[in-house]
């Protein structure tokens, strides 16, 4: 009997959908039985390659009635399917389900760093407390847990690994083209952008659409994403960490811009500047001098060697630890 897989990818941002990606297509290969339930972000990714069911991801402004049914749809889909294990993709309430029908649970996630990795940057105590809470209410009856992080960091148990996510541009030429790539996952990267193209910047815009003259936009498209990356001078994004992966992994110059109450991407962008691989600034203290700084390196041809290359990816952990313990 092939192995039964529920997988639930949280639907905010671009990094589940695209780790989910590359996970799926390995575990497809190896012929286990799947059932795959995306949120908002992550179903127009996914829907064009996978079998996939939508569900109703919990987000910051969800509230306790949307988590309550969310439980009642994955008790539903759970004791129907009957999974050998479930893995969850920052989904939370799958998880609840789960330990309670007495299924394995395997968690993935960037925000998993906080409460299971020691740090060598001086994260704020309250906010790091606040997130801690938060990402265990996703992840705290996980049998194993793969943290995703572009720092090499020590885990602080045996029940935790960290990994890289799959990265593959073999296909594209990676060159440095006259353009940024600009990402910004809630759509509020219009004030940065204006001052770019008041520089002579020309811009390739993912994922919300801007009206400034200069910008090209783009739907939400893994592989036209990557291409366009690929031929990037830099990159202008919010500071999520699937972004940070793929612009350290071509060498590209980033210039990182976080919500003062975003703790997990302020933290991102600590970690980018501890290591000196980019640039950052929260959304309201952004000067124009700071602009002008990453436009002159853009200039300059960078060549660092990102620590993650040492990690393993994160499908062939998953494709290890699933061989170990459920074979």
């Amino acid at each position: 009997m092939p192995l039964r897989i529920a997988y639930y990818v949280h639907g905010r941002g671009r990094g589940h959908s695209t780790r989910a990606h590359y996970l799926l297509k390995k575990l497809i290969l190896r012929k286990y039985k799947l059932k795959v339930y995306v949120g908002r972000d992550a179903l127009p990714v996914l829907e064009e390659n996978y079998e996939v069911e939508q569900i109703d991801s919990i987000f910051p402004e969800s509230s306790v009635i949307d988590f309550i049914k969310r439980l009642i749809e994955d008790y539903r889909q759970l004791r129907k399917f009957r999974p050998d294990v479930l893995i969850s993709d920052g989904d939370a309430p799958s998880t609840w389900v789960a330990k309670l029908l007495g299924i394995p649970i395997l968690s993935i996630g960037h925000g998993l760093v906080f409460p299971y990795c020691k740090h060598p940057v001086q994260l704020p105590k309250s906010e790091l407390l606040r997130e801690n809470f938060k990402v265990r209410i996703a992840s705290q009856w996980a049998s194993h847990k793969f943290i995703i992080h572009f720092c090499e960091l020590p885990t602080k148990d045996n029940k935790s690994i960290l990994v890289k996510p799959d990265l593959s541009f073999d296909e594209f030429e990676n060159d440095r083209g006259d353009y940024l790539i600009s990402y910004f996952r809630d759509g509020n990267g219009h004030s940065v952008l204006e001052a770019l193209t008041a520089n002579g910047m020309k811009i390739k815009n993912f994922g919300h659409p801007v009206n400034i003259n200069g910008i090209q936009n783009y739907p939400s498209d893994n592989m036209k994403f990557k291409q366009m990356l690929s031929g990037a001078n830099g990159v202008v994004s919010s500071a999520g960490s699937n972004i940070i992966f793929e612009s350290l992994a071509l060498q590209k110059p980033l210039l990182l811009l976080y919500k003062p109450d975003d703790f997990e991407q302020k933290a991102n962008a600590m970690y980018m500047e501890h290591l000196g691989y980019g640039l950052s600034s929260s959304f309201d203290t952004v000067q124009p001098e700071l602009i002008h700084e990453f436009i002159l390196s853009l200039e300059t041809q960078t060549d660092n060697h990102p620590s993650f290359n040492v990690m393993p990816s994160l499908s062939d952990a998953v494709l290890d630890y699933l061989k170990l313990n459920f074979h």
